[in-house]
């Protein structure tokens, strides 16, 4: 669960990332789309308003992380970095990785 948070993180803009009050919220099991956990990501600003950033479905058997309002993949230098250490560590090859890759939940 904190690697699926840490590829959500890494699927952000460098400038979001950096942003004071940015929170990771979620993790369960997404209802609609049982293989994918489900994520939110806000900003507590300094008032008492907090921003959506994104919502975020992440693929705990690949490392994919999805736009949870849409088809899109998302991909970052920091994410493909980090994706390829999971995978390593994780034994997946490429071909391994071939066989597993999925569209995203909102793609099916």
């Amino acid at each position: 669960m904190a690697e699926a948070r840490q590829l959500v993180l890494a699927s952000l803009d460098s400038m979001s990332r950096r942003a004071p009050g940015l929170t990771v919220k979620g993790g369960a099991r997404d209802s609609s789309f049982p293989d994918y956990y489900n994520f939110a990501v806000m900003w507590d600003g300094t008032g008492s308003a907090s921003v959506m950033v994104g919502f975020f479905d992440v693929d705990p058997s690949t490392g994919d992380v999805f736009e949870g309002t849409g088809c899109g993949e998302r991909t970052t230098p920091l994410l493909r970095a980090l994706q390829r250490k999971i995978r390593r560590r994780l034994g997946l090859s490429d071909n391994a990785y071939r066989r597993l890759k999925k569209k995203g939940p909102y793609c099916e």
